[in-house]
């Protein structure tokens, strides 16, 4: 399956959010930056299919962050679950 990320199909989940409200400042908007760029120029090379995890379906890497998210089908979108440093997460 072909993962098309763009503004338009991410939906964030309310962990991703809380996640988020955890990381220091400074890194959120260095995340965010790297975030638009992605989305914009749809450079899928940091994103991994993830094997044996009940939860996510991808990961995204960003940085020492991880995104955790998942396709979808129903409603066509990517859904944005979690986001950890990489330390914490594995």
């Amino acid at each position: 399956m072909e993962i098309i990320l763009t503004q338009e199909n991410i939906l964030y989940y309310k962990t991703f959010i809380k996640d988020l409200k955890k990381i220091d400042k400074e890194d959120v908007s260095i995340i965010k930056s790297k975030l638009d760029i992605l989305l914009k120029h749809s450079d899928l090379q940091n994103i991994k299919a993830l094997q044996n995890y009940k939860a996510a379906s991808y990961r995204l890497k960003i940085g020492k962050y991880r995104i955790l998210f998942l396709y979808n089908k129903k409603i066509n979108k990517n859904v944005f679950l979690r986001i950890k440093n990489r330390k914490d997460l594995y």
